[in-house]
């Protein structure tokens, strides 16, 4: 998979309150995405397009499923849960 750099990430009130819901922060989020995590498709059917598994600036391991709009360099984090929770 390419390299991927959003230039912007997507908040509003409701993927907020979904992409926190399982105790992973949107400052973490924003870090995991902006410090050049792995980056794999997600499985057909399910939510956002992309899953990206990087870590936090306090060292977690955290994935976070997003819609990536790449024309826009645009993510939209849909979901965020820490590794192995």
């Amino acid at each position: 998979m390419p390299e991927i750099w959003p230039e912007h990430i997507e908040w509003d009130d409701h993927n907020l309150e979904h992409a926190t819901r399982h105790g992973v922060s949107a400052a973490e989020v924003d870090q995991v995405l902006n410090s050049g995590p792995k980056y794999y498709r997600n499985r057909k059917g399910r939510s956002g397009d992309l899953v990206a598994i990087g870590l936090t600036r306090g060292g977690r391991t955290v994935v976070v499923v997003v819609e990536w709009r790449p024309a826009t360099a645009v993510m939209r984090p849909i979901t965020a849960w820490e590794e192995g929770a």
